[in-house]
């Protein structure tokens, strides 16, 4: 199947354990023994300590495949075709490209997600990151974008996601920029109306609130364009940039001029107090996005820019007023039920809460919007509208 490596460095493995949790672990026999053994600490997990291979996971029915260099070359097409920005001074990072059928399985589009380390990784650093890369690909989630493989190919990270060409984000829905104008795809897209944004919010939270208890969080930011919505509006959040480095994040106030041509790759051990302040701020992002879902304005696009903040927290304030609210409704999305938007404004309103302590977790967020959702069916059932919305948004309804 062959793997990719990128220098002499890295050794080819030529046994494997593995731990009773799953997590695979290759020994290398080209290396001295003593220095190919890395032992597990206290500040290290088990799942720290293992090289690539192809992991047989128990929460997917395929291998999470280590790539060659050259197979996702030629997928990609020389990584000629982007799917878009990756935020970080206009680098085109995401490609999309095409698995043919053969030895490496069915014929499949994929995404391909580049990341780089600063500088060339040690050994431990290069286990690290195998294994964060491992603990997200050996979990699946309805709305999480599925990891299929990577590769490492000298400082580069390769992470694979399966995908399809005719995703678009909530980003591409809910608003046009000039250049977005200019693309005909996207701009032959329809409004989103009130129920396709309830039910985007709720599969999002849900999708993010599993990332949080699985220990992952967004770096530098979460944003709309990372959540993607196929032909069913059915959301797949893309965890691009999921392990870049926290080194470029500084919250709200982060300027543009801090973060660096490229996304760097996350290759520390972080603690709990750490990993719980990056998950209030995922909040507080997932808080701008609810606003978006509302308002159809562009918040996230704008985050680099000095009024950013004050521009969030006047948008904050004037949602809990029902008589503002109206006034701030995106009114492409035609009708809605103005006490469950007022809800969703609320639920924003705690999110973008300035002491992160007082923002709520994901899980709350998901089963407030969840109700929310509920509620809105039984609006439209009493309205006799429950036969006129789509068959997948009345899963569930029982109607006497």
């Amino acid at each position: 199947m062959g793997i990719c490596w990128g220098s002499p460095d890295f050794p080819t493995p030529s046994f494997r354990r593995s731990f009773p949790n799953g997590i695979d672990l290759t020994i290398s026999s080209t290396s001295d023994t003593a220095s190919s053994a890395v032992a597990s600490s206290r500040n290290t997990s088990d799942a720290v300590v293992e090289t690539p291979d192809v992991l047989n996971s128990p929460f997917h029915d395929e291998e999470l495949r280590v790539f060659k260099f050259t197979e996702l070359k030629a997928a990609t097409d020389s990584f000629s075709h982007s799917l878009g920005e990756s935020r970080f001074d206009g680098k085109d990072m995401i490609y999309w490209g095409w698995l043919h059928a053969g030895r490496v399985g069915p014929e499949r589009e994929i995404a391909v997600n580049i990341l780089e380390f600063p500088t060339k990784p040690s050994r431990l650093q290069r286990k690290i990151m195998r294994a964060k890369v491992k603990s997200y690909g050996c979990r699946s989630h309805a709305n999480l974008a599925r990891l299929v493989g990577y590769c490492l190919n000298g400082r580069k990270l390769f992470l694979v996601y399966k995908s399809e060409h005719h995703y678009f984000s909530l980003e591409d829905y809910l608003y046009r920029s000039s250049s977005d104008v200019a693309d005909k795809r996207k701009a032959a897209l329809p409004p989103l109306p009130w129920y396709r944004r309830i039910q985007v919010a709720v599969e999002a939270a849900a999708g993010l609130a599993y990332l949080h208890q699985m220990g992952h969080t967004f770096l530098p930011y979460f944003q709309a364009s990372y959540i993607l919505l196929d032909k069913l509006y059915a959301v797949k959040i893309a965890p691009f940039n999921l392990f870049a480095s926290n080194s470029s994040r500084a919250g709200r106030t982060m300027s543009k001029n801090s973060i660096g041509a490229e996304p760097i790759i996350d290759i520390e051990i972080e603690d709990e107090a750490a990993t719980v302040s990056r998950r209030k701020q995922d909040v507080y992002d997932f808080g701008v996005v609810l606003l978006e879902i509302l308002t159809g304005l562009a918040l996230g696009r704008n985050r680099w820019s000095p009024e950013y903040s004050s521009r969030i927290a006047w948008i904050r304030k004037r949602v809990l007023e029902r008589e503002n609210l109206v006034t701030l409704m995106d009114s492409n999305m035609g009708s809605y039920p103005h006490d469950d938007a007022f809800q969703v404004a609320q639920m924003a309103v705690r999110c973008l809460e300035q002491d992160p302590q007082d923002r709520p977790k994901m899980p709350q967020v998901e089963r407030t919007l969840r109700q929310i959702k509920i509620e809105e069916i039984s609006f439209a059932i009493i309205t006799d509208r429950v036969n006129s919305m789509p068959s997948d948004l009345q899963e569930g309804i029982i109607v006497e």
